[in-house]
């Protein structure tokens, strides 16, 4: 089963900015999500000194771009400086798994499951 964070990766990858301006992307939204992109279970924390060498950004801007997040509760602010993300992104995810249909999308993943182990489900 493919990890979800490689999901994310991909998805604020392809809404990363176009480098001549084209397409109906604003610049704010696109690396938006390249920094939400940027976190996953392996990696829940990041300082924006990690962000901006992440994305070859100035540290300054990672650091406005983090607060004005964390200002809008997309982001946390830990107490040891580095961000995660905050109570609207939990409360979005949330919702989108309240969503899901479990009995449409269970079945692909309990395939991949039931191949990776060798197993098969009772009658």
């Amino acid at each position: 089963m493919r990890d979800p964070t490689d999901r994310a990766a991909e998805l604020a990858e392809e809404a990363s900015p176009a480098p001549d301006g084209a397409g109906t992307d604003i610049r704010a939204v696109g690396r938006v999500a390249q920094i939400l992109g940027l976190f996953s279970a392996t990696q829940p924390q990041l300082s924006a000194t990690a962000v901006a060498a992440r994305l070859n950004l100035n540290r300054t801007t990672a650091y406005r771009y983090c607060m004005s997040l964390a200002a809008a509760q997309v982001l946390e602010r830990l107490d040891n400086g580095e961000f995660t993300p905050g109570r609207i992104l939990l409360q979005l995810g949330a919702f989108a798994l309240g969503r899901r249909d479990v009995l449409t999308v269970a079945p692909s993943h309990m395939r991949a499951l039931s191949a990776a182990t060798s197993t098969v489900a009772p009658g």
